[in-house]
């Protein structure tokens, strides 16, 4: 299941959390300010972690997701200042993690069980040595860090659609997984809502990170249009 917290909310109850059991997805709204300890915690199934733009979350707190073993995919918002006591214990599906220059606090064991075969980078000197983990840490230079990197398969997918007369269009802005340029565009052209009398009907297709893709989905999610 994917679980959309909804906006609005500032703090997620244990409570709340502890009732979904098969959790694969969750976005978090930019109205978030705080995560119980061990919110995610043994959430094996959980694979995608998405945090809105101008999120207020400051910390990811202790065991948030700890024994989340099919975890592949996240990116910490510029609020996250702090990762606290088995954060991310076992999570042993991110190949490559990103701790980006603002973190000012990270526990020793806030990565403990990570194996020998995933790489942590980090951009602050006064991070080497202290992170007690197997992985492999990675000192970078801070201007060597890329918030909003181009990644292989996203694309972003304009195309004519809805249902306002033949000769009219709404553009219609797609979040695709593809191989290229040309699946992603063949893609969009069969989904619903799209106008496939139209010859023209793929107006544009751009590569773009994971992060735009999934504020795109999130976007598309909110929106009537799309529901």
């Amino acid at each position: 299941m994917k679980l959309n917290i909804k906006q609005g909310t500032i703090h997620v109850e244990d409570t709340y959390l502890k009732q979904f059991k098969n959790i694969k997805k969750v976005s978090f709204p930019k109205s978030l300010r705080s995560l119980p300890m061990g919110a995610f915690y043994h959430q094996k199934a959980l694979s995608k972690v998405y945090f809105e733009q101008d999120i207020t979350l400051t910390k990811i707190p202790e065991s948030c997701f700890q024994g989340c073993i099919s975890l592949k995919t996240m990116m910490l918002p510029k609020s996250i200042v702090s990762i606290e006591k088995y954060a991310f214990k076992d999570t042993t599906s991110l190949e490559e993690f990103d701790i980006p220059p603002w973190i000012g606090y990270i526990d020793p064991l806030a990565f403990d069980g990570w194996k020998d075969n995933q790489i942590i980078y980090i951009y602050d000197q006064k991070h080497v040595g202290m992170i007690k983990t197997d992985a492999e840490v990675v000192l970078l230079k801070e201007e060597d860090y890329q918030e909003d990197e181009i990644a292989e398969g996203y694309y972003l997918v304009t195309v004519k659609g809805g249902h306002v007369g033949r000769q009219y269009y709404y553009p219609m802005k797609l979040p695709i997984r593809a191989s290229s340029k040309k699946e992603a565009s063949d893609k969009a052209r069969y989904l619903p809502r799209v106008k496939k009398n139209h010859k023209d009907v793929v107006l544009s297709v751009e590569k773009i990170s994971q992060s735009t893709f999934y504020q795109q989905v999130s976007n598309n999610n909110k929106d009537p249009y799309f529901n």
